[in-house]
């Protein structure tokens, strides 16, 4: 067994006092099996199986084995799937430890909860790792779950959040929804969201893409014939269901040639991107920068011109259609101009559905 210093400075995506609780947790496991959805490089892996070294240790990953995994096969069991494979696989499984930190979507971590949440022993522990605004649907989901009293007597250190588990039913979506309104009417704009409305209000060409954006939405029109939207995480795709664009209409910079063609950049990497197609000699009044402070303008005009029809298109259930339904469609106006004005509209739609580091 590794000494205490060596564990908290086992390589891992965690700071030192995530990997205290987790340890800690792992510790104190005197039933079941610990179970750890996420394997990635195997740093939180090798942390629990350090911290309870006569406790069986499982860990899942759709993706397989790295090479780079800093832990041994023979130290814990690797499944390969997701977790509703791995309950199936493993019904009459008691786990004493659950520990997600895999798909960081709404419906991806709700996805965990549901389906190993039965197999761990009443009284046993949950944890959630990354709860916080830049992985928004973990946050919801975890604060809805202390709101709702599926996990009790919770500690948070950073950004991982343990708590007893109890076996009580998912939270109905107006459970979620008081989550949701609690987190809208106290969020403040990140510097990049306050950067972007600085940008547009002085930058004249964004300023004119916003007018042409909302002309053809008005209109019922379509972009240019020959568009492509530059970025394939959430903005990207808002934009191409938005126009009711083919999937083939989204492509990465370096698929970028055409020189007569429109491309809309939705991406952080904007400048570098513009500066791309520059050098390929694309026109600058065919490159049109779709910033967080537009994309949020999107989405704002979408749940007040056109009932939210492109955002619930994201919608994967019943339960996710009634959280943005009651959450942001259905509120009052101010209520929703409000969350555009301080970006919270911005996060719950880039955040949603997507893990930030691809959007």
């Amino acid at each position: 067994m590794n000494t205490f210093f060596e564990m908290v400075h086992t390589p891992a995506t965690m700071t030192f006092g995530e990997r205290i609780l987790l340890s800690c947790a792992a510790s104190k496991v005197a039933d079941g099996s610990i179970v750890e959805v996420g394997t990635l490089h195997g740093g939180s892996t090798r942390i629990l199986r350090d911290a309870a070294p006569q406790t069986p240790v499982y860990t899942i990953d759709i993706n397989r084995l790295r090479q780079d995994l800093i832990i041994r096969e023979n130290e814990a069991v690797f499944f390969n799937g997701d977790a509703r494979a791995f309950s199936k696989a493993h019904a009459d499984m008691r786990i004493g430890m659950l520990f997600i930190d895999g798909d960081h979507s709404f419906p991806g971590a709700l996805n965990d909860y549901q389906h190993l949440a039965p197999l761990v022993a009443q009284d046993g522990t949950i944890c959630f790792h990354d709860t916080n605004h830049a992985h928004f649907g973990v946050h919801l989901l975890v604060d809805t779950l202390i709101r709702n009293g599926n996990l009790s007597e919770h500690v948070q250190i950073d950004e991982i959040c343990a708590g007893r588990h109890a076996h009580a039913r998912i939270p109905a979506a107006e459970v979620f929804v008081q989550t949701l309104l609690e987190h809208g009417e106290a969020h403040v704009p990140s510097v990049i969201f306050e950067r972007s409305r600085e940008m547009t209000y002085r930058n004249h060409r964004a300023q004119a893409y916003l007018s042409v954006l909302a002309d053809f939405r008005s209109n019922g029109h379509e972009l240019p014939a020959n568009s492509k939207i530059i970025g394939k995480g959430s903005k990207g795709r808002f934009l191409q269901r938005y126009f009711n664009q083919p999937d083939a209409a989204v492509i990465d910079s370096h698929e970028a040639h055409d020189r007569d063609c429109h491309y809309y950049i939705c991406s952080h990497e904007f400048p570098t991107i513009q500066q791309l197609l520059s050098s390929r000699g694309v026109p600058t009044r065919y490159i049109h920068v779709l910033d967080d402070y537009i994309y949020s303008r999107l989405v704002l005009d979408d749940i007040t011109k056109n009932g939210g029809k492109v955002l619930l298109s994201f919608a994967t259930s019943e339960l996710e259609r009634d959280i943005l339904q009651m959450g942001l469609i259905d509120q009052p106006d101010h209520i929703k101009h409000m969350f555009h004005g301080n970006g919270f509209l911005h996060l719950v739609a880039s955040r949603f559905w997507f893990d930030y580091t691809y959007v």
